[in-house]
């Protein structure tokens, strides 16, 4: 695992997708204490006997190092191909995975390495990496020759590879489950934070004319938060206390009914076969008496006749009858009314058979809580669209001033230059050079306003266009743009490679808008390159099946993107490319009518490359 330098606070911000500016403004210091996380870093690290840090999705490291040891941080990090070993595998281990831990030896040394995802609102936020140990595979034979492939004193290698911590792939893989556990428990407190506080912001300004309520409601969230949060001041003790238990399992046989007994959670071991009651800590003889010798589903559940219908003994194994991956499920105990959420495993019981071992928590407050969330949720939502639907009225009433406005400017524009040019025209050799200048650059204003006038009514054109829909062969339209461009400048030397049955559901006016303008400005910014390359096609892109034009002109600063699809704003001079800067406004704003996105990439002196989504389904709007 790599070991850069911790970053500040103010640079460990939240990224998500569309439409979350709420969670984008989020640093992960503000979703929890960086001192808390550091401790139990280090104490999860000291507890399992491996190395450990938690990164942003880029590498970026958010922790310090925990249990790192020295053949990685003093050795093989040293030299620059190890070092970009060590980046490549963390990126690896660092996926987004929702469904568990990646685990796989470090492309450095072949150390074993696990990454655990921690994420907001199904939002990838960081990674918990843990790693930096071996087994009998990584034996002396091979760990010479690695040093000697890299280039590094042999004798020290040696001796820090024999300080590495020793451990089987079986143990390092159940340490990597629990790491997902708990990185998957962060997840969710993150999350409830979040929504907790969204639930704030919404209340302070919905109640701003009813005083009396707002204080009310103002007391709840207090009394609210700070449940929430002595809730998971406890759910963390628990994990604590539930890391500490599984250590002292894998430790000593000896303690390991005093660890069980310690946990505030229901363990059981049952037969896989017969569904016999193994074992039960003493938080389940407390709630259901000693099941020893019993039956798991006529006991721990109420009226069953047979078999529980939820059982996950059929998933606990894999094809050969060897432990599958842990199944973690929610349930309704029907004998206390209380929400539990477990975690079954298939394990060997010391006669060798294969039993389920099972781990309840109970979570009926988090329930509770989470269906209050979900009420506010809801009455949140109503509101935003309510007010969603207000800002598109008033949306529609300012693109129709701006229309008439620009209208209305026509016709004055007109005079003035139409009476400036004629000015010139006819007493030009009476006037001193001073008026004559002020005239000539009076008509050049006024030719320049009449575009951008016209500009502007095109592009509010767009808003009110009644929106058909129909399969459009976008294939097609790209041809005849590319035919129509080659008639234009017959001297121009370009290659169009267009693939063939792209087909989008769209109004085929507006569509053919699009494309004219993406290929276009394709055409335009290739036109200095004798090798002019045009492409058109699709390709996933963002998780999603996108369009795209791109050509190896001029390309442009990807810092400056944004400014591409505002009207007016333009990254070359008009010197060099002509245009006026509304083309690519017109674009985005016809996509979105669509319910699409409209984006770019690209390097300077590297060409372009513009991408655009079109919904099946659309709905018709304006904007």
């Amino acid at each position: 695992m790599a070991t850069p330098n911790t970053v500040s606070d103010a640079q460990i911000a939240v990224r998500t997708g569309k439409n979350q500016q709420a969670i984008t403004a989020i640093t992960f210091a503000e979703l929890f204490d960086i001192a808390d996380v550091q401790r139990l870093q280090d104490e999860f690290a000291a507890a399992t006997g491996v190395a450990s840090i938690i990164t942003l999705c880029d590498g970026t490291p958010i922790t310090a190092p925990s249990q790192f040891v020295r053949l990685c941080r003093e050795i093989i990090r040293k030299t620059k191909k190890c070092c970009l070993d060590c980046f490549k595998s963390d990126a690896a281990i660092g996926r987004y995975n929702p469904d568990g831990p990646i685990v796989q030896p470090c492309l450095s040394g072949g150390l074993w390495a696990a990454g655990a995802s921690i994420t907001v609102g199904g939002h990838h936020i960081a990674n918990w990496l843990i790693g930096q140990v071996r087994d009998e595979t990584q034996n002396e034979g091979k760990m010479r020759e690695y040093a000697r492939e890299i280039g590094v004193d042999e004798g020290s290698f040696i001796e820090a590879f024999h300080e590495v911590p020793v451990m089987s792939q079986e143990q390092f893989t159940r340490i990597a489950q629990a790491l997902f556990t708990l990185a998957k428990q962060l997840s969710t407190s993150a999350y409830q934070n979040i929504q907790q506080a969204r639930l704030i912001t919404e209340r302070k300004q919905a109640e701003e004319l009813l005083q009396k309520a707002h204080d009310r409601l103002e007391q709840h969230v207090r009394e609210r938060t700070e449940n929430l949060t002595r809730a998971n001041e406890d759910l963390r003790d628990e994990m604590s206390e539930r890391r500490k238990a599984e250590e002292a399992l894998r430790e000593s046989n000896v303690r390991f009914k005093t660890v069980l007994d310690s946990l505030d959670a229901l363990v059981y071991v049952a037969d896989m076969e017969t569904y016999e009651v193994l074992l039960v800590n003493r938080y389940g003889r407390e709630i259901w008496g000693d099941l020893t010798g019993k039956i798991c589903w006529k006991s721990l559940q109420a009226g069953q006749t047979g078999q529980c219908s939820f059982c996950t003994n059929s998933r606990l194994l894999n094809a050969s009858d060897e432990p599958a991956e842990p199944v973690v499920w929610e349930f309704l105990n029907t004998v206390t009314g209380r929400w539990y959420e477990c975690r079954d495993q298939a394990i060997r019981w010391t006669d060798k058979r294969m039993v389920r071992m099972e781990i309840a928590t109970d979570i009926t407050e988090r329930k509770l809580a989470e269906a209050e969330i979900f009420s506010l949720n809801a009455e949140l939502e109503q509101r935003v669209q309510q007010r969603t639907a207000q800002l598109e009225a008033v949306n529609k009433d300012l693109e129709a001033f701006s229309y008439t406005v620009s209208h209305d400017l026509r016709t004055p524009l007109v005079w003035i230059g139409g009476y400036s040019r004629s000015i010139l025209r006819r007493y030009a050799d009476r006037l001193d050079e001073q008026p004559l200048q002020y005239l000539r650059e009076i008509c050049e204003g006024t030719r320049h306003m009449e575009i951008l006038i016209d500009n502007l009514l095109n592009f509010s054109r767009f808003s009110y266009h009644e929106l058909r829909r129909e399969p459009v062969d976008l294939s097609t339209l790209v041809r005849t743009v590319a035919t129509e461009l080659s008639r234009a400048e017959p001297d121009r030397r370009a290659t169009f490679r267009i693939a063939e049955g792209v087909t989008k559901d769209g109004d085929p006016q507006l569509l053919l808008v699009v494309l004219e303008n993406l290929v276009g400005n394709a055409w335009k910014y290739t036109g200095k390159r004798e090798d002019a390359v045009i492409e058109f096609g699709v390709m996933p892109r963002h998780g999603k099946q996108a369009c795209f034009v791109r050509d190896n002109g001029v390309g442009f600063d990807m810092a400056q993107a944004e400014k591409l699809f505002r009207p007016f704003q333009r990254l070359h001079e008009t010197a060099d490319f002509k245009g006026n800067g509304i083309g690519l406004a017109t674009v985005r704003r016809i996509i979105r009518r669509h319910e699409g996105e409209v984006w770019a990439e690209s390097r300077i002196g590297e060409g372009a490359t513009f991408y655009f989504t079109i919904n099946a389904i659309v709905k018709h709007r304006s904007f």
